[in-house]
């Protein structure tokens, strides 16, 4: 069982390229391609948000296209890390 987001960070390595949000190392970014597609994961202790890099006349920007918040207190940082696994295996590793 995890007990700290540093734990989910360091069973994440490998992943993809991971960079902590903040000093106080209370939200981070795995980010991972598939193709020519580019993907980044948002998690911190409850929330999971996954986006995908597009470009409109020229500029890039990130659009959300899931998210899951953990607000039930059954919920734990295990199911952060699950979500955050989840979304590599379906967008990054389809077809490998």
């Amino acid at each position: 069982m995890m007990d700290t987001l540093e734990e989910v960070y360091g069973a994440l390595t490998g992943q993809g390229r991971l960079e902590w949000i903040g000093e106080k190392k209370s939200a981070a970014v795995l980010y991972f391609s598939r193709g020519r597609k580019q993907y980044k994961v948002y998690f911190d202790d409850s929330n999971v948000e996954i986006s995908v890099k597009k470009r409109l006349f020229g500029n890039e920007y990130w659009d959300s296209i899931g998210q899951r918040r953990y607000i039930s207190p059954e919920d734990s940082l295990d199911d952060v890390f699950e979500t955050v696994m989840w979304c590599v295996k379906e967008y990054g590793w389809r077809g490998r």
